[in-house]
């Protein structure tokens, strides 16, 4: 019953505090990272069906700093991209290609996801402790019944023998 109460309590709990980090750490992205035009120096290859969705295909683009770096570079396949196209990229102040910030949604669900995830361990850790106290103290029942009945076994054996 316990659980019930503390389960919403934890996740809730749980949840604000992840996304409270989540979001700090999108806003430490936001200020490191710089959104460039990367330029693809090929087409893209045809996807292989792997489900991923992206072809990875060389491009060019400039750092922060104005120095030019060649790499490669996801382009989603729905986009129909061909060398020249330009795709925005992340990048860090040296240039390298850096994931996207992640956005409010992305951090809003990353949260709730961890909040539901510590509500329930904290109702299987509930059930895991009830279980473990009703085997100890059965465990303990039993030892007791049986010095018991160690005890009242003889007398009644001297008794139904006669």
């Amino acid at each position: 019953m316990l659980a019930v109460v503390v389960a919403p309590a934890v996740g809730f709990s749980a949840g604000a505090a992840a996304r409270t980090w989540l979001a700090a750490a999108a806003e430490a992205d936001r200020t490191q990272l710089t959104q460039v035009d990367a330029v693809l120096q090929s087409d893209p290859p045809p996807i292989d069906g792997s489900g991923e969705g992206v072809a990875w295909t060389g491009a060019r683009w400039f750092s922060p700093a104005g120095v030019v770096v060649e790499g490669r570079v996801p382009v989603p396949a729905d986009r129909g991209a061909v060398h020249g196209d330009h795709v925005p990229i992340w990048v860090t102040p040296t240039g390298e290609r850096h994931r996207a910030p992640q956005t409010g949604s992305q951090i809003r669900q990353q949260a709730a996801s961890i909040g539901l995830v510590s509500a329930f361990g904290t109702v299987l850790g509930a059930v895991f402790a009830y279980v473990g106290g009703v085997a100890l103290l059965d465990r303990s029942r039993h030892r007791a019944w049986a010095r018991g009945w160690s005890e009242v076994e003889p007398s009644w054996r001297r008794r139904m023998m006669r």
